[in-house]
């Protein structure tokens, strides 16, 4: 009963003509509004000079790809942006897990614990364990790139035995073997601070070691639901 009632009442304030107008009202707003087309183009300017993630930045990382690439797919040709998600796939460790950016190997030139295999010669990839967010970011850029492109083989292409949408499972299981707690039902990783990806007990600060303090955060989280 107490569900019928909230669901009335949600139904009432948000279903009204009146709360409709307002929201296309809004709607209108915005996309009339000159700073959001001015910030979009943009944005489009950058993602056309490419996938890395700044002038100071070799790195092409998975976060980044997963936030951009429905913006890049309106500049690309959908093979470029497929090829760049299949470099994260061949460079998947054994249990599952999904490195955070992959750099050519001539490039692999800082103090990384720098990750290779044989299946992507032309890279070197690194993980950066502190965080928790590489296995979904693949798995939402996967969905964002299907729905921007309509291209659905993605998921039956084979890499080294297993297609890509088994290793997006093996991803998933890396994560609930790996790094869920069993106690609170939650994704874990470690306290971290600047872009939310390292924390001050390492000199690059993105390896778990025995200085690490644990932490259930919001955005693991989130981005896992």
């Amino acid at each position: 009963m107490k569900r019928l009632f909230l669901f009335l009442t949600w139904l009432a304030v948000y279903g009204s003509p009146v709360f409709s107008k307002e929201k296309a009202d809004l709607s209108a707003k915005i996309k009339n509004n000159p700073s959001i087309a001015y910030t979009k183009n943009r944005a489009v300017e950058i993602i056309r000079t490419g996938f890395n993630a700044g002038d100071g930045y070799r790195e092409v990382w998975i976060r980044d790809y997963n936030t951009f690439i429905e913006l890049a797919s309106t500049v690309y040709p959908k093979d470029e942006l497929k090829e760049n998600l299949l470099v994260f796939f061949r460079m998947q460790g054994a249990d599952g897990n999904s490195i955070d950016g992959f750099v050519p190997r001539d490039k692999a030139d800082v103090g990384y614990k720098f990750i290779y295999s044989d299946l992507e010669p032309r890279y070197a990839g690194h993980k950066n364990t502190v965080e928790t967010d590489q296995e979904t970011s693949l798995i939402q850029a996967v969905f964002k790139y299907v729905r921007s492109t309509g291209d659905r083989s993605i998921l039956q292409e084979k890499i080294g035995g297993y297609t890509v949408a088994d290793r997006m499972e093996r991803a998933m299981d890396f994560l609930m073997n790996e790094r869920f707690s069993k106690k609170y039902r939650l994704i874990w990783g470690a306290t971290t601070a600047d872009w939310g990806d390292v924390q001050p007990e390492h000199e690059w600060g993105v390896e778990l070691d025995e200085n690490t303090h644990y932490a259930i955060d919001i955005y693991d989280n989130a981005i896992s639901s």
